[in-house]
């Protein structure tokens, strides 16, 4: 105990080249200590001790920071591995025909309207969800097999909520409700749809025929199964390269801010760094 008390009282002065500034000898009834603690040679101890602490601490530093080098290297590495299974996957999806493809985008987009809509339900609105469930799918459908009438499923999507809550629920919906439907239907419904109609588009687009026949040849060399006539297709290809270029932009974007971003985006932005606290500028 008086050796641990010692060394507290002697951390306070942290030039270890200079002796403390209290005196050698101190009556015993100021700390509990005897005289003998403050000797030249108990001092010497404690103050080798100390420089053996401040030794042992800054070579656990420089081991730490070592280690976290190969932890920083396996990350990026996971995110790079990571990436080309989804890109494989996406070109997979993109490339499966309108019916597989229109499916899995039906699957995501439901999901993230039930995500919007469970969140708001939280602050206490009520939004018709069955009927922007069933509208965003009719949406999905007539853009897959009946473009030419896929504008239609908004304002009916939209006939069909306010007539809901204005003249079929028992008690009138609020603004709230109405609106918050509206944007759920708006943006998981409608906007996603365009990427079905876009995919689904054999003709009219401008894309180069050897690179859609070589496109062609290389799917019915790889898959086992015969390969429909939608799975190649001008809008199937010109979708691809502009996920493809959205992909790369977000990419270049994290290793640009690696390396050359200095300065946080909450500090020019506050919302902006909520939303994503470690990207810079």
């Amino acid at each position: 105990l008086a050796k641990g008390t010692h060394t507290s009282i002697y951390m306070m002065d942290r030039d270890l080249s200079k002796p403390p500034s209290f005196p050698r000898s101190l009556p015993s009834s100021s700390i509990g200590l005897k005289p003998r603690f403050w000797s030249d040679r108990g001092l010497t101890a404690v103050r080798t001790e100390l420089i053996a602490a401040e030794n042992n601490s800054g070579d656990m530093s420089s081991s730490s920071s070592a280690s976290d080098a190969p932890k920083k290297k396996k990350s990026i590495g996971k995110r790079i591995v990571t990436g080309w299974l989804l890109a494989l996957t996406g070109t997979l999806v993109i490339f499966s025909g309108n019916v597989l493809y229109t499916s899995v985008l039906v699957l995501v987009a439901m999901m993230a309207q039930q995500e919007y809509f469970n969140t708001v339900m939280m602050t206490g609105v009520n939004p018709a969800r069955r009927i922007s469930f069933v509208a965003s799918l009719a949406m999905y459908v007539c853009a897959c097999t009946f473009p030419l009438q896929h504008q239609l499923g908004l304002p009916l999507g939209f006939a069909a909520v306010v007539m809901w809550f204005l003249v079929m629920r028992p008690k009138p919906g609020s603004i709230a409700d109405i609106s918050t439907t509206v944007m759920g239907l708006v943006y998981t419904g409608l906007l996603p749809s365009y990427w079905a109609r876009l995919r689904c588009i054999q003709d009219g687009i401008h894309v180069s025929p050897h690179l859609a026949a070589t496109l062609d040849q290389g799917f019915r060399w790889l898959s086992p199964l015969p390969v429909a006539s939608d799975v190649v297709t001008a809008g199937a290809i010109t979708y691809w390269f502009t996920a493809t270029s959205c992909a790369l932009s977000d990419v270049g974007a994290y290793f640009g801010g690696r390396k050359w971003g200095k300065t946080k985006i909450s500090e020019v932005c506050p919302a902006a760094g909520g939303a994503s606290p470690n990207k810079t500028v």
